[in-house]
């Protein structure tokens, strides 16, 4: 992975995180359900453990599981914002950062439970 991509995906993780982070505080203060963006921030944590380091993961296969399935169902949904807003916009370049970060931590999770399958 090249170095300039692994830190580019590592900012997109941090900053998604950190409005989750948020996102669940706030929820939580309202009385909100908050399921669905605990395990979003779960699913970011894992993405970025795996983007730093894939070799040194400590999470079990079945959390590296849960972690790509959540993150791969995000994808179609950033690309479809993407391609609802114009090219000069900047929040489609955060989306196309977003969208390049999940692609590179999926690909990663893949290689990482295709090896633990065996």
């Amino acid at each position: 992975m090249d170095q300039d991509r692994q830190r580019e995906a590592i900012a997109s993780f941090a900053s998604t995180i950190r409005k989750l982070e948020k996102a669940c505080n706030t929820m939580d203060i309202h009385h909100s359900s908050i399921a669905v963006a605990k395990q979003r921030l779960e699913a970011s944590r894992i993405g970025l453990a795996v983007i730093q380091d894939p070799s040194k993961v400590a999470y079990s296969y079945a959390e590296l599981s849960i972690a790509r399935d959540i993150l791969s169902a995000l994808l179609p949904t950033i690309i479809r914002s993407r391609d609802s807003l114009g090219n000069a916009k900047p929040q489609h370049t955060l989306l196309e950062r977003r969208i390049r970060s999940l692609e590179l931590a999926i690909g990663l999770l893949d290689e990482i439970l295709g090896e633990n399958r065996l």
